[in-house]
């Protein structure tokens, strides 16, 4: 692929093209044939990719607690069993007559007594969360991805100092954590 294309695909966020220009970069500085520049290129890969694991462990966690949330929910609205459960367990209110427990919808309305004001709370700090992050991205704030991007952008700059920072940064900031 010649240089101009592949600024333009680097140029529009492509990972695979940034890769790319940077191994043309390391060539250039370095004086070296591709095969010493994937070299040098493997070394910033892996440097790059230290502390991953921490990294993604926030996103971890919120996708196994949202699924969990998401899953256990519900039965603890439409479940007879596990919502008699919670409620010995947890609530201890009345629970209605047998005729008012027969279909799924009426357990619903018994179980949602206690269901609604926690799942309510937790779509509204989820929804809050979403307008101060769109806030943020308004402002040119760069939220926990972003400045983790940055970070670790110019980390792989100052390792570096030979190559050009603007083409390590732009590398860093479009690798995936994994």
């Amino acid at each position: 692929m010649d240089d101009r294309t592949l600024v333009n695909f680097a140029s529009i966020e492509n990972h695979t093209a940034r890769e790319e220009v940077l191994r043309r970069h390391i060539m250039d500085v370095d004086l070296v044939p591709y095969t010493d520049a994937c070299a040098t290129f493997a070394t910033i890969e892996a440097i790059n990719k230290q502390g991953h694991y921490l990294v993604a462990l926030p996103y971890k966690i919120g996708i196994f607690s949202a699924t969990f949330v998401g899953v256990t929910a519900i039965p603890m609205v439409f479940h007879l069993p596990t919502i008699e459960w919670f409620n010995v367990w947890a609530v201890t209110t009345d629970v209605p007559e047998l005729r008012d427990l027969e279909t799924p919808l009426e357990v619903s309305i018994w179980s949602w007594n206690w269901m609604e004001p926690p799942l309510g709370l937790a779509s509204f700090v989820l929804l809050c969360m979403q307008y101060v992050r769109g806030q943020m991205l308004n402002l040119g704030m760069k939220p926990y991805t972003g400045w983790i991007k940055a970070h670790r952008g110019q980390k792989l700059a100052n390792a570096f100092p030979q190559y050009d920072k603007k083409i390590l940064i732009a590398y860093s900031e479009t690798a995936n954590f994994m």
